[in-house]
């Protein structure tokens, strides 16, 4: 796996770059299509290892709100716009 690539960075993905090694590794093995990551490497990671989104696998929000900050959620979702 590499790190902070995106789709169209490969050149089995048609890049304008030639990353052979890469290529070499992508034609004897399973290439994702369709595929979504998070902002944060840990989800993305579950993900892989789990075959979840990161959501499903507990880890999609990564903080632990404070009371105030669901009180404040919770005023706000009233809002009507």
């Amino acid at each position: 796996m590499v790190d902070d690539m995106g789709y169209s960075d490969l050149g089995c993905y048609g890049a304008e770059i030639d990353t052979p090694n890469i290529d070499a590794l992508a034609a004897r093995c399973v290439r994702f299509t369709q595929f979504y990551n998070c902002a944060r490497c840990l989800p993305t990671r579950a993900s892989l290892l789990t075959g979840l989104y990161p959501q499903r696998a507990g880890i999609g929000h990564m903080t632990n709100q404070t009371q105030d900050a669901k009180d404040k959620n919770r005023v706000m979702a009233q809002c009507p716009y």
